[in-house]
């Protein structure tokens, strides 16, 4: 539970009243939800990876374990007022993805991280936290987009030698029992994700060939998009089966689904109900497709759309299919180039706010405290995830990269590291030291959840009238005459001491 609202809601059980503002009995009410993607976090502090305040300090010592260090990380994010956290779970970490363009090698994610364990873990600090999650099922072992939607290698062998119909519905199992069994390990730990996700921008469908939204013919194959064709029956059965194996386990979760961004083809284009998005979701009902919430991508460097095409977009989208809007990722640069030089993955191939915000600390604060103001304040959006703030750059003493986007066995069959391609857009800088970007998300916070809780005693200490305000001037001192007053401060990231602990029985508050 939010901790403002645990506070406000036992002050107020012990006095046996209410608080002014009835839109906390619903803890999630009028919450906009920030934060980022902290898959990588493990990855990251195993490699040599260090996590500093902007003065340099270390959140953690040195010799602390892992786990201590990864959870003071997650409890940073938290007290920077983030809210939200994304963690995606990859089902095989460390099997072949990608084709090389040697055309035999294979790129892969390091086997060890971003797993069941990792994940689990995660949630978990995050929950303790008092954020919220969201819990994003990769369902491959590698990277997925709408480009490429690799089948986990433990499910491919059980569709072996199967008819086409055959796998379709073994991988609809696979879904159900996958799901169920994460979701229940989810609450053996006490976590219940607020929000979960089933694949990653799942625009072109979901475990290809079988789940494809269009036809792919054999000359527009690939070795990721294999031939196939559109089976929106097939996309409904292993989407609804995770929807239902997850609200079975835990009924208040709601389910996503991320489709990559698709903002730019509206901005050109809003009347046109036939692209972007329409069309997949539209498709996906007709099917019996089930969802909750509908997320999207916003990346201004792959995208024509200002932040206002963005808010335009998802409002369309929430009339059109009645579901609330979550903006599953978006990022800028807070540098021009990666520490080797080199582009990073969001140069500017679509420069809609070139000489707005420069590729800078205080370009990037400035282009997310816009993207946060319009998303809280826009009837559609209800959250905001980064991606990745923690995917840092990290190397040894030789200078060699240890962080890579993917990894692949060099000619020695050593596992290494490529490039780091968001290394440039996280929100630490390469030497780990904490972004201005961070105070964006502070002031939203103050923003968006600033309270002054009043508590007032009587002369034997007993707890009997609470008041609720956004600020000092709307506390109202006569109908709380004669107690002691205790003032509580929730700044939206944590609970202050009481500001007044000293204050006299006459209900002066010394403000």
């Amino acid at each position: 539970m939010n901790k403002a609202v645990s506070i406000i809601t036992a002050l107020a059980i012990s006095a046996g009243c209410v608080c002014g503002a009835s839109a906390y009995a619903d803890e999630s009410a009028g919450e906009f939800l920030q934060g980022g993607d902290i898959s990588a976090l493990y990855y990251v502090i195993s490699n040599g990876g260090i996590y500093r305040n902007p003065d340099g300090s270390t959140l953690y010592n040195k010799d602390d374990s892992i786990e201590t260090k990864v959870r003071r990380t997650v409890d940073y994010l938290a007290s920077r007022g983030m809210n939200f956290a994304r963690i995606r779970l990859t089902n095989n970490p460390g099997e072949p993805g990608e084709l090389m363009s040697d055309g035999v090698s294979r790129y892969h994610l390091p086997a060890g991280f971003e797993d069941e364990d990792d994940c689990l873990k995660l949630a978990k600090y995050a929950h303790d936290a008092g954020m919220q999650i969201q819990f994003t099922f990769n369902l491959s072992d590698y990277w997925s987009n709408n480009h490429q939607q690799y089948i986990p290698i433990d499910w491919q062998e059980k569709t072996e030698g199967k008819s086409y119909d055959e796998s379709v519905e073994i991988l609809t199992q696979c879904v159900s029992d996958y799901v169920a069994g994460i979701m229940t390990k989810l609450a053996d730990e006490g976590v219940y994700p607020e929000y979960i996700s089933l694949g990653n921008e799942i625009s072109g469908g979901i475990l290809y060939p079988y789940g494809y939204s269009y036809d792919t013919s054999a000359a527009d194959a690939t070795d990721s998009r294999p031939e196939g064709k559109k089976n929106w029956d097939a996309i409904a059965a292993f989407i609804n089966a995770g929807y239902d194996a997850a609200k079975a386990v835990s009924p208040d979760t709601k389910v996503i689904i991320h489709l990559e961004d698709m903002t730019g083809s509206y901005a050109s284009n809003p009347d046109d109900r036939k692209g972007g998005a329409f069309w997949w979701f539209s498709d996906f009902k007709s099917a019996g497709g089930k969802w909750d919430v509908t997320g999207i991508s916003y990346y201004p460097a792959w995208s024509a759309a200002t932040i206002d095409d963005c808010v335009s977009f998802a409002d369309a989208l929430q009339t059109e299919y009645g579901k609330p809007i979550v903006v599953m990722e978006s990022g800028y640069e807070w540098a021009p180039a990666r520490k080797d030089g080199y582009n990073g993955q969001l140069h500017e191939d679509e420069p809609v706010y070139k000489g707005v915000y420069d590729s800078s600390p205080e370009g990037q604060k400035g282009f997310i405290s816009e993207l946060l103001t319009k998303f809280k304040a826009s009837g559609s959006i209800i959250g905001s995830l980064y991606w990745d703030p923690m995917y840092i750059h990290v190397e040894d003493e030789s200078g060699k990269n240890m962080t890579g986007w993917a990894h692949y066995y060099d000619g020695n069959g050593s596992d290494t590291a490529d490039v780091n391609v968001v290394e440039n857009t996280t929100l630490f800088d390469f030497d780990g030291r904490a972004l201005p970007a961070f105070e964006a998300y502070e002031e939203n916070a103050a923003e968006n959840a600033g309270l002054y809780i009043y508590a007032g005693y009587d002369a034997n200490g007993v707890l009997t009238a609470v008041q609720c305000h956004a600020a000092p001037d709307e506390f109202d001192p006569a109908s709380m005459s004669g107690l002691r007053i205790k003032v509580i401060r929730w700044t939206g990231a944590e609970l202050l001491p009481p500001e007044n602990s000293g204050a006299t029985a006459s209900g002066d508050t010394a403000m």
